[in-house]
């Protein structure tokens, strides 16, 4: 009895070795893995630009740690704070983030909320698990601008940290470079023609380069003409005018649609009209603000009912109509002179807050804003990827000194931003001004893109 005992201990310790041999093989099997596909996705330019991936950082965090939260901060240099870019979340947290005038963040004790910007001061600069009030996180430094915070965490394993340690050394093997970018487009190219059912999830993740290396882009607010538009890099459209399989087949040519939308004016023949109230418009002394060259009226960005609306027709542009990013036009208004300076300080802030909004909630799609280059474009630059300067008075004499300054400044914001630059001209006014000449030439040595427009753009889409 006692050898059947003896034998039967033996048997057990023997198969309980065995197991904890094969998980220990199946743990280091799964983290081997996990470098060698990370060091796959660095290899393809992955961290070509962080921003611009933060989904994709995110996962793979979460697929080494798990907690709740995992939140990716970017540098303000601007101001010296951290400021929340992306949020992925396990899916029994269901965290919703966001600035709290839209009601996208309710208040719930039991759940920890990133902060929407953070302090930059010493604990940040490096990997290590930190306090945050009573929350446990792991605080990860991505590069000297970029940090990851995970939680909330009870403990860190060896294997994890090994990971963590990985991570941060395949960082600094693999460094920017814009040969990356061409060779990833080429890439993308020779799939995309090869196999188009697949070339979805490429589109989205390239969205940015493509951006960057695009040569032309076109403006049109007409009806139909997808396969003129089909021949720029770039199409700007009026959603109206198109119909989705129409913006499917442009895109399957390889061009980023942006659909227009207007965050200042509305006219009393849009749908919204009916249901505004009078808190809803933009007023001075009591007056509503109306722009008679259009017959449109300026709206309250500190309107909840507006920011709904505009945050439902963002969803519906980019995930409906399928477009790549939103053409944001009419914010220049909030550098009209006749507004008053108080009014004009508190529009632009709600205007910040919107854009950092739409890019949290969308953050693989694109953001053009037309105008606004004399001082709003110095609180919307982190939110967005590109802007157009709308009719530049490059000719008038009278406004030589004024245009110097505003490229000088444009010039600015692509050093520390990496924003693309457009030039726009409609026909009838250019006819006027004869700037196009000194335009194009000023796309050659910075790299714009210039476009001439047909009149009131929706008579035709011009050659490039």
């Amino acid at each position: 009895m006692d050898d059947l005992f003896i034998l039967y201990v033996s048997v057990v310790f023997m198969g309980s070795i065995t197991l904890l041999a094969f998980l220990y093989l199946f743990q280091a099997r799964i983290m081997k893995n996990k470098g060698q596909s990370m060091e796959r996705l660095l290899k393809v330019g992955l961290f070509h630009d962080l921003d611009h991936h933060v989904s994709r950082v995110l996962q793979m965090a979460e697929e080494a740690i798990y907690a709740p939260t995992y939140g990716l901060y970017r540098l303000d240099v601007r101001n010296g704070q951290y400021v929340l870019k992306s949020v992925r979340i396990q899916e029994d947290a269901r965290l919703k983030v966001g600035p709290s005038y839209s009601g996208l963040v309710p208040y719930e004790k039991e759940r920890y909320h990133p902060p929407l910007s953070l302090p930059c001061h010493e604990d940040l600069k490096k990997t290590a698990v930190i306090q945050q009030g009573e929350v446990t996180l792991l605080n990860m430094v991505i590069n000297e601008r970029t940090i990851i915070q995970i939680g909330p965490i009870k403990t860190i394993t060896k294997k994890q940290w090994k990971w963590i340690r990985q991570f941060a050394v395949l960082m600094e093997k693999h460094p920017i470079s814009a040969f990356g970018v061409r060779k990833r487009w080429k890439e993308y190219g020779k799939s995309h023609s090869e196999e188009k059912g697949k070339a979805s999830v490429d589109v989205n993740s390239l969205r940015r380069d493509r951006l960057h290396m695009s040569k032309t882009f076109a403006l049109y607010y007409g009806y139909g003409k997808a396969d003129q538009l089909s021949f720029f890099d770039i199409a700007i459209i009026e959603p109206k005018g198109m119909r989705p399989e129409e913006i499917q087949s442009i895109q399957n040519r390889k061009t980023l649609v942006f659909s227009y939308l207007s965050l200042i004016e509305v006219h009393p023949s849009e749908p919204i009209f009916a249901s505004l109230k009078k808190e809803d418009f933009l007023s001075v002394n009591g007056r509503k603000i109306r722009n008679d060259s259009f017959g449109t009226y300026l709206m309250n960005l500190r309107s909840k009912r507006w920011m709904d609306y505009l945050l439902t027709e963002a969803r519906y542009r980019l995930h409906s109509m399928g477009t790549d990013g939103l053409f944001l036009d009419t914010v220049g208004d909030l550098e009209l002179a006749e507004l008053p300076s108080a009014l004009k300080a508190d529009q632009m802030d709600a205007l910040s807050n919107l854009f950092y909004t739409m890019d949290l909630l969308y953050p693989n799609h694109l953001f053009i804003q037309n105008n606004g280059i004399e001082s709003l474009f110095l609180r919307t630059a982190p939110w967005i990827d590109g802007i157009v300067w709308e009719n530049p008075p490059l000719t008038l004499q009278e406004s030589k000194e004024w245009v110097d300054f505003m490229l000088t400044r444009l010039d600015r914001l692509v050093q520390e931003h990496s924003i693309r630059i457009f030039l726009l001209f409609e026909a009838s006014l250019e006819e006027k001004r004869k700037a196009l000449p000194i335009a194009k030439k000023l796309g050659k040595e910075k790299n714009y893109l210039v476009y001439l427009a047909s009149e009131n753009y929706v008579a035709d889409v011009l050659d490039g």
